[in-house]
């Protein structure tokens, strides 16, 4: 049988201390909670500060992408436009990479064109849009990484994959 993970925290501040211990996500909520009602500023910087939901994306992401040992699988429509490919593509890389999936959090443009099958003359000028745009940043030569601005469209793309899914 499995051993349940357990998740211990332990806070000081102002000669006043306390320990949260239990489920991850108990453990994690109790945290926050207890945060935001000691320092009411934290909900309001927590509210102006995005730090993407990765246990969220991961979930949306099922039926759209899966994260092979060779490398991301598009498993959503083969007639997505290039800049939503992408976006999926690098969202699978991003992920992967934050629970140790994949080596790294970008794709180079071969990668981009493997995963997304559309053309290299495709990648090319619609990595040079999205740049541009500031959805993806270059982080090496031929290198493209999903930047904040990338995360949040994305959200709305993957989204919109499961509307139209739903429809009947």
């Amino acid at each position: 049988m499995a051993e349940q993970k357990k998740l211990r925290v332990h806070i000081e501040s102002g000669g006043e201390k306390i320990d949260f211990e239990g489920d991850p996500d108990a453990v994690l909520s109790t945290t926050i909670d207890f945060l935001t009602k000691a320092y009411p500023a934290y909900e309001i910087l927590r509210e102006l500060i995005f730090t993407p939901d990765l246990r969220g994306l991961a979930e949306s992401l099922e039926g759209v992408l899966q994260i092979a040992p060779e490398g991301i699988l598009l498993t959503s429509p083969k007639d997505l436009p290039a800049e939503d490919a992408i976006c999926l593509a690098l969202m699978g890389s991003y992920i992967g990479n934050q629970f140790k999936k994949c080596p790294k959090d970008s794709l180079s443009t071969n990668e981009l064109a493997k995963v997304t099958g559309k053309a290299m003359k495709t990648m090319f000028n619609q990595l040079a849009w999205m740049v541009d745009d500031g959805i993806v940043e270059r982080v090496d030569r031929g290198e493209y990484r999903l930047s904040s601005r990338g995360i949040k469209k994305t959200e709305e793309i993957i989204k919109q994959l499961k509307t139209w899914e739903e429809k009947p």
